[in-house]
């Protein structure tokens, strides 16, 4: 896709200003997402789908390079791009309960957040993120992402603790949850090792 420098991207603070040349065609910044330490800009995509189940609606986002929007994303995309969406309508996100219910996001005069089975129909917009900074520390929610993370790349605990300069135990550490917190330029050489984006490291695995 071809990039576009129009699009007026709102004002955030000064420590996660975002380049407005990021944007693709059609794409429209929302803001900024802050979860666990680990801050993210958040980008609309212009495709939409209707009348879609959860499923389907997730096939779509991955289809069109994007994610559905989770609970912190929508309430900046409801803060910053409400007019964005169809207000009698209601919108996948990727929230979901026991497998048979799915969140979705209404976007009207009285929005509010509900459960309903994932073989509904509803609307499906979807976002991509591009890191924009952690503090200091950062705690982790799920360790075990790491080990699947290292596991699906092939690389080893011995590999992975050489690469970032850290022992091979701190490592199993880590992905026994044992030790919870990671320093910041940490988090980034282990997600850069392991291709992931920081925020994955935040939430329980959704499959």
């Amino acid at each position: 896709m071809s990039k576009q420098n129009n699009d007026q991207a709102p004002t955030v603070g000064t420590n996660f200003a975002f380049d407005a040349s990021e944007l693709q065609t059609g794409e429209r910044y929302a803001g900024v997402v802050t979860v666990g330490g680990i801050t993210r800009h958040l980008i609309l995509l212009p495709a939409e789908a209707s009348y879609v189940t959860w499923q389907q609606a997730k096939v779509f986002a991955a289809a069109v390079g994007g994610e559905l929007p989770d609970v912190d994303d929508y309430e900046v995309l409801l803060k910053n791009l409400n007019g964005k969406f169809v207000h009698t309508d209601s919108y996948w996100s990727s929230e979901w309960l026991d497998r048979a219910q799915a969140m979705y996001l209404d976007f009207g005069d009285d929005p509010f957040k509900d459960w309903d089975s994932v073989n509904s129909c509803m609307r499906a917009r979807d976002v991509r993120r591009i890191y924009a900074g952690h503090e200091e520390s950062v705690t982790v929610g799920w360790c075990a992402q790491i080990k699947s993370a290292r596991e699906a790349v092939g690389v080893t605990r011995e590999r992975l603790a050489e690469l970032i300069g850290v022992s091979p135990e701190t490592i199993a550490q880590w992905e026994s949850g044992e030790i919870r917190t990671i320093s910041g330029p940490n988090l980034v050489n282990v997600c850069a090792v392991l291709n992931i984006d920081p925020s994955r490291l935040l939430v329980a695995d959704d499959e």
